[in-house]
């Protein structure tokens, strides 16, 4: 922002001095607009997300439903977990293996899915940024939330059935 100043600056006194040497007012409007217009898109580009620099959260409160299957909370009738701008979770799920699918979903709603099955928002996969595995080990699974959205996100992970038959 300081910069796109500093130029908005050299630009008006290069206008002036141009003004003043040449009497020329397509030079002049034609800086003054430019200086104008890089304030206005600088300005439309700053964001509040939140730092990037964020601790991790370690989130042991999930749901091991069998030897097989992981879930950060209960898909219905739960709270699912607070995922704002550039929050980083760490789910220790201990499958055992890093050879699991991960199934994730988002809402604008912390409770979307009520314990009836009805929901009270909309819920989404999640695409681009908004879910960035960060690390996927034998016991661990990490994500980011790569974007200024905040939203609520519910994990599973589940180990494929070639997976669990030792291999009959």
């Amino acid at each position: 922002m300081a910069l796109v100043l500093r130029v908005a600056l050299v630009m008006v006194s290069s206008a002036s001095v141009t003004l003043r040497k040449a009497g020329n007012a397509c030079q002049v409007f034609g800086l003054v607009s430019a200086c104008l217009l890089s304030f206005c898109f600088a300005s439309a580009c700053q964001t509040s997300c939140a730092p990037s620099n964020q601790a991790t959260i370690t989130y042991a409160d999930g749901i091991k439903r069998d030897p097989y299957t992981y879930e950060s909370t209960a898909y219905s009738g739960s709270e699912w977990l607070h995922y704002p701008s550039q929050r980083r979770y760490v789910f220790p799920h201990k499958l055992d293996t890093p050879n699991y699918d991960v199934s994730a979903y988002v809402a604008f709603n912390a409770y979307p899915v009520a314990s009836d099955g009805l929901g009270s928002s909309d819920i989404s996969i999640p695409s681009g940024d908004i879910l960035v595995i960060e690390q996927k080990t034998d016991n661990d699974l990490g994500v980011r939330n790569n974007t200024c959205s905040e939203l609520y996100l519910y994990i599973k992970a589940t180990v494929p059935p070639s997976d669990t038959d030792g291999g009959l």
